[in-house]
């Protein structure tokens, strides 16, 4: 889907950069860069430094970042698809539409919100961020360094501090865990329900401007009912393992 967005747009001045979060390297993100045969730069990030620059606690998510280096649209979850679009309060084609948008008009997209409203929208980490994000840091390291078993208490501490981070907890699983515990199936079932059982995990989004107001709530409630319909069989096995 990128790779044909890119495809569209890149006459306009537009690119596509992509980045792989693994601390596996090149080895772990190999298969899954090389299946998209992508024409746009593709990176490989082994420490996270895009996540903890950007607050990004899952994947996919975007910014948007004009030719002068200027974050215009924060991180949140690309409506790439039509159950992603869904989650975050969207129509199925409204996110591309408004990349399009940008990509025609640039500063004077109706989908840029103002400099004040993007300061009100940041995120800036507390206490506990900053010390998850240590630990992860220092595991990262080590695991690097060959030494994963050592890792391994300072990855746990920071999904214990931070623990919506997919981004943390799905590399401490990709390390440590059997393949099928790394996957959308535990996420739904792990992370959606018993961490964040009463808002929404996927923050929904307003694109225009992100002016009008957004009800949680209601969001939470629509990404519940998707999990359940779709994970079911994920949620009764955490509850049963005999399912």
């Amino acid at each position: 889907m990128w790779q044909a967005l890119y495809d569209e747009l890149h006459h306009l001045g537009f690119t596509v950069i992509t980045v792989a979060l693994d601390t596996g390297g090149a080895d772990a993100a190999r298969a899954f860069i090389e299946r998209a045969k992508p024409a746009h730069p593709s990176l490989i990030d082994r420490r996270h430094a895009v996540a903890d620059l950007y607050q990004f606690v899952n994947v996919p998510n975007a910014v948007w970042i004009d030719e002068q280096g200027t974050i215009v649209r924060l991180a949140h979850a690309p409506a790439a698809t039509a159950a992603m679009a869904n989650m975050i309060g969207l129509g199925a084609d409204d996110y591309l539409n408004a990349v399009r948008d940008w990509a025609v008009h640039g500063a004077d997209s109706r989908f840029v919100p103002a400099p004040d409203q993007r300061r009100a929208l940041q995120h800036e980490p507390d206490g506990d961020d900053v010390i998850a994000a240590l630990n992860f840091r220092l595991g990262e390291y080590l695991v690097e360094h060959g030494a994963a078993v050592a890792a391994r208490p300072y990855l746990d501490e920071a999904v214990r501090l931070r623990p919506g981070s997919w981004a943390y907890r799905r590399q401490a699983w990709a390390l440590f865990e059997p393949p099928e515990k790394n996957g959308t199936l535990w996420y739904a079932a792990t992370v959606q329900h018993p961490v964040l059982p009463d808002e929404p995990y996927y923050a929904p989004v307003h694109l225009e401007g992100d002016a009008a107001p957004i009800d949680p709530a209601e969001a939470a409630r629509k990404q519940r009912q998707l999990f359940e319909s779709t994970f079911g069989r994920a949620f009764a096995k955490r509850d049963d393992p005999s399912v």
